[in-house]
């Protein structure tokens, strides 16, 4: 015995010390795939059985629907979620439970079941089941020996089993291993509808006496989170491989070297039943959100002392135990004195016990004392009440703008300043702008999205669509016997509607008879005085019918002349026959598509294909480190602000009033070429802005650089290229196109406006050629022309080869505007706008795209 204790020791060592060396690292992303399981494949009728489709890769799956199921009644239990150890790799699943009832006897297949993991589809494979009868005899699972089975033992242990709504619960789940050897040993699987569950921490091994009995223990925990009230039986199960010995135990040494038969099993935990309560609406405060725990909450603001106009930096904490995913940001409740942007998480310092959010609030009036102050309301589940904390409010101190006033001179002060020369008037910058606008990621075209020009697909299928129809509609006009031919379907299910009623007798028959012969020679373009069995027959085989109905065809017409002649069984066949007609009509309608000549279908694929811009941490928000930059420029500290909107366009967002204000800081803070630079790409963003324009006119002015005119031909030929960004324009035209498509889709339905429809269409077609043209020319000149500004002091030399020894081509000032034309290491070969080409070093410039 203290031998076979210590193989075990040594065994269960092993196994646990190579599941925490798998588990010690951190849980890696696999290939997505899916997976559809049965319990069993042969199942009995009318008894249940379980349908799992198990997501391996991913856990934030939505469960797939399964509907019409021939033969089968599902029901959806839930999900679970796993982590398992496969190959020595760490892999997540989730696992979705359906209750498959068989309602037929019989071999089925189940699927293949579709399932979509982040815009990717994938499908299972079909599943074969057998159902038997009732009491018949199918395969069943092969059970666990019960001198093996009384050696597991699993125990799904809860925190609490009272809770509330969206509070979170620790949960453990104990593995007790007695006299047995174990392998392949797998995360447990958490059935429990209503919950949501976290991943498991790494196992913990221990030893512990249940029931008298000494067991080796594995524990490992996760949370818990209830999303609605009511009682949630909650268990676990959990796989692994029981190995049995080739000697009967006899020789313990031997089985550690010769291992025995593996055989897998499932070990079930007792259910645990948890109470979940919905939060009290006594004592809700009305802005609480649904923070269920216990919470800390931090205001601070900064600056407090200020200038009217300037931003205050609102930075709030919250921290604590609890389901901090849920957790908003508290509002800030300021009147009309002030201009308060949305609150923004900061990117970077959430946890999984700490939330911040930032949000700039700025003062408009001078009497402004103090921001107000800010609450965070939440449901403490101890104290089974709501508690509110509060902030505040934060002192201010502003100082009202100061106003210029025109200085007294005396005489002598006068003649000395009409002595000295005076400064022209209006030759500075214009000031910054104070909201930063839509904050974009760069090079987020809407042009260059695929569903972009997708979507120009479907006013011309609707056209096409329509065309169909209306050739359709006017053959269906000019042909009686397409108009018989098509109304035949209606027609005979209204007549054999209005025979149910009738008695059976020698009338019926011949009524019946009638309806369907009429019905027979519409479709089948036959005389009327020609349908007879034979003709019908023969007709419908020519076509290509299916022998079942064909057969079904002359059963109607023996059956129709038998009840004729045998008057005595007329009211036993009534039935009968009207069933057969009624079959006939449906099938023929359904089977055969006798229509599928004159219908027009339409069948447009649209693919959505969105740029996944990942993400960044960042110290600060994007919006704060903009007004951080505004409060730098206005005091003077041009470095600073230069630091500030840079962040912002390393974090990969834009918009024009960054790049214009950007330009603002870099021209005071004397870098004139690369203001020149940042000029340029807020003309790109904001095209019709006048304060844009007006700085880099002045700008280029100081640097002596002349600005390209825009030749008078392209000016009137593309009107809108200087005047709208390449998104407004390519919106403009997508209108102008479908508007131009859809006019002509009305054209066709309305034959009677067909001169004033053309006529619109036309004056659509032709602005569409107009804006189109804009587009073209401002993407090849503009969007997507790659050029880059001189930034060099002093300028730089564009040589004849990209070499520092190469001879020199042509001088290149601070702030001239080249096109890129290719790249070579350190070197750009660049092209002036008189046609000139040269090599200059990447260092001297800076690319505007």
């Amino acid at each position: 015995m203290p031998m076979r204790r210590d193989g075990l020791m040594v065994g269960l060592g092993c196994l646990w010390l190579a599941l925490i060396a798998f588990g010690a690292g951190r849980v890696l992303a696999a290939d997505v795939s899916v997976d559809a399981t049965v319990d069993s494949p042969d199942v009995v009728y009318n008894q249940a059985f379980i349908l799992t489709i198990t997501v391996n890769g991913a856990q934030n799956v939505s469960p797939p629907g399964l509907y019409d199921l021939d033969g089968f009644e599902a029901s959806y239990l839930g999900p679970s979620t796993q982590v398992s150890f496969v190959n020595g790799r760490v892999s997540s699943s989730v696992s979705h439970r359906y209750r498959v009832v068989p309602l037929r006897v019989g071999d089925f297949q189940l699927g293949p079941f579709a399932v979509e993991v982040e815009g990717q589809r994938y499908e299972t494979k079909p599943v074969a089941i057998h159902v038997a009868a009732a009491g018949s005899s199918g395969q069943r699972r092969q059970a666990l020996p019960p001198a093996a089975a009384q050696g597991l033992r699993l125990v799904v242990t809860p925190a609490k089993t009272e809770v509330y709504v969206g509070e979170r619960v620790d949960l453990r789940v104990t593995l007790y291993v007695g006299n047995v050897r174990i392998r392949d040993l797998q995360y447990p699987t958490i059935n429990a509808e209503g919950v949501t569950l976290d991943k498991f921490s790494q196992p913990d091994e221990g030893s512990a006496v249940l029931d008298g009995q000494r067991y080796q223990t594995v524990n490992l925990r996760t949370t818990m989170t209830p999303i609605r009230a009511g009682t949630v039986d909650l268990s676990a199960s959990k796989s692994m491989a029981v190995i049995t010995s080739r000697r009967g135990g006899l020789d313990p040494l031997f089985d550690q070297f010769f291992p025995g038969d593996a055989k897998q099993v499932e070990i079930q935990a007792q259910p645990q039943q948890l109470t979940v309560l919905p939060l009290p609406d006594q004592g809700k405060p009305p802005d609480f959100t649904g923070a269920v725990g216990k919470f800390d909450f931090a205001l601070t603001a900064k600056p407090t002392t200020l200038d009217v106009g300037d931003p205050v930096t609102l930075r709030m904490e919250i921290t604590g135990t609890g389901n901090l995913a849920n957790v908003s940001a508290p509002a800030v409740a300021v009147d009309d004195r002030f201009r308060a942007y949305d609150a923004q998480p900061v990117k970077g310092e959430d946890g999984a016990d700490r939330r911040v959010f930032e949000q700039v609030v700025i003062p408009k009036v001078a009497d402004v004392r103090e921001l107000p102050a800010v609450r965070f309301s939440f449901f403490d589940p101890e104290a089974r009440a709501y508690r509110i904390i509060t902030q505040g409010p934060v002192a201010l101190t502003l100082h009202a703008v100061k106003e210029s006033k025109p200085e007294v001179l005396d005489a002598s002060q006068a003649e000395l300043q009409q002595a000295q020369p005076k400064t022209p008037l209006g030759r500075d910058i214009v000031y910054i702008k104070d909201n930063p606008g839509a904050l974009e990621p760069r090079g987020a075209r809407v042009y260059q999205r695929a569903w972009f020009f997708l979507l120009q697909l479907i006013p011309v299928a609707l056209f096409a669509a329509t065309a169909a129809y209306a050739r359709r509609r006017d053959r269906l006009a000019a042909d009686p016997r397409l108009v018989r031919f098509r109304h035949a379907g209606r027609a005979a299910r209204q007549a054999l509607a209005g025979l149910r009623g009738q008695a059976a007798d020698a009338q019926f028959y011949d009524q019946l008879s009638a309806a369907l012969s009429t019905y027979l020679s519409a479709k089948l373009d036959l005389p009327p005085g020609a349908v007879d069995r034979e003709r019908v027959l023969a007709r419908l085989a020519g076509n290509g019918c299916a022998s079942e109905m064909r057969e079904r065809v002359g059963t109607f017409f023996q059956l129709v002349e038998h009840a004729r002649y045998a008057p005595t069984q007329v009211a036993a066949e009534r039935s009968q026959a009207l069933g057969l007609a009624k079959a006939i009509v449906d099938g023929l309608e359904r089977e055969r598509r006798l229509e599928r000549h004159l219908a027009a279908g339409v069948v447009v694929l649209l693919c959505a294909s969105a740029t996944l811009i990942p993400a960044r941490a960042h110290e600060v928000s994007p919006e704060t480190a903009f007004f951080q930059g505004n409060q730098d420029y206005a005091a003077g500290r041009y470095g600073d602000a230069i630091r500030a909107y840079q962040s912002v366009r390393d974090a990969g967002e834009e918009s024009g009033a960054l790049d214009f204000n950007l330009g603002n800081a870099l021209f005071k803070d004397g870098q004139l070429a690369r203001a020149i630079a940042s000029y340029e790409r807020a003309r790109v963003l904001l095209p019709r802005d006048p304060d844009v324009q007006a700085n880099l006119a002045y700008a280029l002015e100081r640097a002596q650089v002349p600005e390209e005119p825009v030749p008078l031909w392209k000016r009137l030929a593309f009107p809108f290229a200087s005047r709208a960004t390449g998104g407004e324009l390519a919106a403009l035209a997508s209108v102008c196109w479908w508007a131009f498509w859809l006019l002509l889709t009305v054209r066709v339905l309305r034959p009677a406006l067909r001169v004033g429809l053309g006529r619109a269409a036309w004056a659509a077609a032709a602005l569409y050629l107009l804006v189109a043209g804009s587009l073209g020319l401002r993407l090849a000149e503009v969007e997507l022309r790659d050029t880059a500004v001189v930034t060099a002091a002093g300028g730089a030399s564009v040589r004849f080869e990209p070499s520092a020894t190469g001879t020199e081509h042509f001088p290149a000032a601070p702030g001239t505007q080249l096109d890129v034309t290719e790249e070579r290491d350190e070197w750009l070969q660049v092209r002036r706008s008189d046609g000139l080409r040269g090599w200059i070093p990447r260092s001297a410039v800076e690319r505007l795209q």
